[in-house]
């Protein structure tokens, strides 16, 4: 079954990344978060429905919570612009507007599954990973 977030076509260009898509202006940046699912470098033929919805709440949450300088500027597509306007109800809770900011190339893979690795490290200092 594919979910209709997974194929969506935008009214404006974006870029389409494995699990995103964004459009980038000269100050800032807009993400959307979509209910594809990536492995290996490789996208899914099928989505988790509303997927990109829980990714971006979680976003907000956290930056709410950890009330510290970041890089949101609003997540209301209705003040976005146009073009998202008219795509409110595809793009409402899964759409980021960010101000555009330096990368900072960090991957992090949860792996080692049930605690056990966490055992194993306290005892030996050395992740199985």
């Amino acid at each position: 079954m594919s979910h209709r977030f997974c194929t969506v076509r935008y009214r404006f260009p974006p870029r389409r990344g494995k699990v995103a898509m964004s459009t980038i202006s000269a100050t800032a940046w807009s993400s959307s978060a979509t209910d594809r699912i990536s492995a290996f470098d490789y996208v899914l033929p099928t989505g988790i429905p509303d997927k990109g919805k829980m990714l971006t709440g979680m976003s907000r949450f956290w930056f709410r919570f950890l009330e510290v300088p970041n890089h949101l500027i609003r997540m209301d597509v209705q003040n976005h612009g146009q073009a998202f306007a008219a795509q409110k109800d595809e793009l409402q809770s899964r759409t980021m507007l960010v101000r555009k900011t330096q990368v900072v190339p960090v991957e992090c893979c949860a792996r080692l599954h049930r605690g056990l690795g966490w055992k194993e490290y306290k005892q030996s200092q050395l992740s199985a990973a």
